[in-house]
């Protein structure tokens, strides 16, 4: 019998299980091209998210931070919690990029005292503020402290997470979402994938800045992104780990798209 997709994007797809309130998230190895908007292959791209999503997810649950996270099956295949998503994505900017730098005129890679929270709703891309929010009945008022308190407590624990690995967190992008009967002093949990397409960090050795939007900005190889965080976060890359997590091939044409 053929699974039911709950949901997919270029990079995961979400299918339902016998129980309502669990579901699978299965990590493909699509990125879509911001040029063109093709979806193109990075071989063994979506074994190493699964991963990396998968370390961040329960070093989280340990620190006490609700999250959709049961299990992983598989190499690309993880339990989870269903969730019913915010209709809005929350955007985390802890340090000043390039850009950024040059418009405030700050120093490149800044780090700010206060990490710079935004909203973003997921439908139009549009950006959001807490009025917005209320008005339009995406959150009630007294749930907003604890959204916001969520999210602070999400960025602490990777900022420290990142700086054990000799990395300084840049820009973070969390989903969150109500659990289905899920027993949790919160009313959020902490959903969607943690995978180095949803983060950016400093590399404090290379000062390089890995993973994000600068995964397809062709100033750095796409694989060299994922395979450089997954190293640094101990996921094995060869030897007895390469059944478990893939090298990359680039197929041919991946960077006159990305460029």
């Amino acid at each position: 019998m053929e699974k039911k997709i709950i949901s997919q994007n270029p990079g995961r797809i979400v299918y339902a299980t016998s129980k309502e309130t669990e579901c699978f998230h299965y990590f493909t190895d699509i990125i879509a091209c911001p040029i063109s908007g093709k979806e193109i292959e990075l071989p063994g791209k979506g074994v190493i998210n699964h991963r990396v999503s998968g370390f961040f997810f329960s070093k989280l649950q340990q620190l006490n931070i609700p999250t959709h996270f049961i299990r992983m099956l598989n190499m690309r295949q993880s339990l989870m919690h269903t969730t019913l998503p915010l209709a809005f994505d929350v955007r985390v900017i802890c340090s000043a990029s390039s850009v950024v730098a040059k418009e405030f005129n700050v120093q490149a890679n800044y780090v700010f005292p206060r990490p710079i929270i935004e909203y973003i709703h997921i439908g139009t891309g549009r950006l959001l503020n807490e009025t917005h929010l209320m008005a339009f009945s995406m959150l009630e008022m007294q749930d907003f402290d604890e959204l916001h308190n969520t999210v602070l407590r999400v960025v602490d624990s990777m900022k420290g997470m990142c700086i054990g690995m000799r990395f300084q967190l840049m820009e973070l992008k969390l989903q969150l979402g109500c659990g289905l009967n899920y027993n949790t002093d919160s009313p959020f949990l902490l959903c969607g994938d943690f995978s180095p397409e949803s983060f950016s960090v400093l590399d404090l050795e290379t000062n390089i800045i890995l993973g994000g939007e600068n995964i397809t900005n062709a100033v750095y190889p796409p694989n060299l992104h994922y395979r450089n965080i997954a190293a640094r976060l101990g996921i094995g890359l060869g030897g007895p780990s390469r059944s478990q997590v893939l090298s990359f091939q680039i197929k041919e044409g991946v960077h006159e798209c990305l460029s």
